[in-house]
């Protein structure tokens, strides 16, 4: 006689854990989720890092005693290699900065 932990219930069968063959249908398709659902992760990441690194600069434009030289930095950088996913206007914002010759 099997006893169990909880009182009127007891263990599962063996063949509750046979595993059958699934279709060749779900297997692709879960092969698709895992692979589509991985494959976001990275770009995700680099649209929140575009968006803080352009917040970043613009926080610099805002603060008069930042050097002209270390903004225009700020924004290269930024063009360089943080435009993955921004949008147009941002882009064309920080070329704009880039060849501003002073001031925010």
């Amino acid at each position: 006689m099997k006893t169990s932990i909880v009182p009127g219930f007891s263990a599962p069968s063996r063949s509750c854990f046979m595993s059958y063959p699934s279709p060749p249908f779900f297997r692709v398709m879960s092969w698709v989720v895992v692979l589509t659902g991985t494959g976001c992760g990275a770009s995700m990441d680099a649209m929140y890092e575009g968006n803080i690194r352009f917040e970043h600069c613009m926080a610099l434009d805002a603060q008069p005693q930042v050097a002209t030289g270390r903004r225009h930095a700020c924004w290269r950088d930024w063009l360089d290699h943080y435009t993955y996913g921004q949008t147009k206007d941002r882009v064309d914002h920080a070329q704009s900065r880039v060849g501003a010759p002073d001031g925010p």
